[in-house]
C-alpha cells in the first residue's frame, strides 16, 4: 500500500475531533481558524490544558490534507470535463463543411 488517504472527509473530520468542534462552537467567530484570531476557545483550550495541543497539530493537519484532496478531485472532474468538451469540438470541427 503506498499511501492512505481520506475519501468521506467532513463527516470523519467531525466524528474524530469531535471535541474539537464542540469547543469550536465557543469561539467569537464563526469562521475561525483556530490559529490567530481573538477570542478563540479551542487555543484557550490548549492554553489551559484541557486540549492535547499535538491533538490540534494533528486536527490541522487532517484538515490540510483534506482540503489537498478536494482541490485534487476537484482539478480532476474538471480536466475530465474539460476532456470531454476537446472530443466535442474536434467532432464538430470534423462534420463542418469546408468552403
Amino acid at each position: 500500500m503506498r499511501e492512505l488517504q481520506i475519501w468521506s472527509v467532513d463527516s470523519a473530520l467531525d466524528e474524530t475531533f469531535e471535541d474539537i468542534k464542540t469547543l469550536a462552537e465557543g469561539c467569537r467567530f464563526r469562521n475561525c481558524s483556530h490559529e490567530t484570531e481573538p477570542d478563540c476557545r479551542v487555543r484557550s483550550a490548549v492554553v489551559h490544558g484541557e486540549l492535547d495541543a499535538g491533538r490540534l497539530a494533528n486536527h490541522f493537519k487532517l484538515c490540510k490534507e483534506a482540503r489537498y484532496i478536494e482541490l485534487k478531485r476537484a482539478h480532476s472532474a474538471s480536466w475530465v470535463e474539460r476532456e470531454q468538451w476537446k472530443k466535442v469540438a474536434r467532432t464538430a470541427r470534423k462534420r463542418t463543411p469546408k468552403h
